[in-house]
């Protein structure tokens, strides 16, 4: 796959530079005087030392633009899953509200509630899976529409989060490519671009918990 990229940036960098050639031509073939292309040069080989030079610098040009688009794709990713992250936050927070008003509810009227039972309630609600384990031991919880509603929300909340980590992964790992492929590392060199940080950020609230493994 590498080989064949190289391969595929040789071949744009040939284009360029045979069309670099090819305006060089006809600029020296514009220019005022009698005689033939070839008299009119400035220097013999004129026109393939230009050509070469203009497709350089085209492709030079080009790639730089191209770099610094996946850098932006890059920021504009992580962005993306920050905005997420926040929601979810939000959500959770209004899972946790719900939870804590019916938990003061149940205990006014049921005064025999067990404490294991207490401190199962009272653990904080850190995703989606949790919410709905409490809601599987809460009918009256479950049968109401708006907190299904904000579990559906937590859910698709947390798979945008998941997908848009993917989605940033896959930015990084293109953007790094490009940075060490041809002529992308010249223009690291020169540029002395460092390469994308992976997200690799492990979220504790995302992992289910040994008590609830039973372990």
């Amino acid at each position: 796959m590498k080989q064949s990229n190289v391969v595929w940036e040789l071949f744009k960098s040939l284009v360029a530079i045979l069309l670099g050639m090819f305006i060089w031509v006809w600029i020296i073939a514009c220019l005022p005087g009698d005689g033939s292309v070839d008299d009119k040069e400035f220097f013999p080989g004129a026109i393939c030392v230009l050509g070469i030079a203009t497709g350089f610098a085209a492709t030079m040009v080009l790639k730089f633009n191209g770099l610094q688009q996946a850098r932006q794709h890059i920021k504009a990713a992580f962005s993306d899953i920050q905005i997420h992250e926040e929601k979810a936050e939000r959500l959770l927070d209004k899972a946790n509200r719900v939870a804590d008003k019916y938990m003061n509810y149940e205990e006014r009227v049921q005064l025999g509630i067990t404490q294991q039972r207490s401190d199962t309630q009272r653990r904080s609600i850190r995703s989606a899976h949790q919410f709905q384990a409490l809601l599987e031991n809460y009918p009256d919880l479950k049968a109401n529409g708006s907190i299904m509603e904000l579990l559906r929300q937590i859910q698709e909340c947390e798979n945008s989060i998941l997908y848009q980590k993917v989605a940033y992964n896959r930015a990084v790992e293109q953007y790094n490519t490009m940075i060490y492929s041809f002529p992308g590392n010249l223009i690291r060199l020169v540029g002395r671009l460092k390469e994308a940080d992976f997200y690799t950020k492990t979220i504790e609230a995302e992992m289910i918990s040994d008590e609830e493994l039973g372990i």
